[in-house]
């Protein structure tokens, strides 16, 4: 996981409010990536800028997770 990765999970976490949202967004730090993560980001309804930044780490932590295994 680079440094840019977990800055970005850094000030996802700080504008979400959801406990299970905030656990999911900690998970990446571990690689560990939830399936359910972005589906729960478009429930409830983040803004596009927000959104990119969550598209952006999923495919970081599926990189991640590919070249650690």
């Amino acid at each position: 996981m680079t440094s840019q990765c977990i800055d970005s999970i850094w000030h996802l976490k700080a504008n979400i409010q959801m406990a299970n949202f905030k656990n999911m967004l900690f998970g990446l730090y571990d690689g560990y990536l939830y399936d359910d993560l972005l589906p729960l980001a478009l429930e409830v309804e983040v803004d596009a800028e927000t959104e990119g930044k969550i598209r952006g780490l999923i495919k970081a932590t599926e990189t991640f997770i590919k070249i650690t295994q």
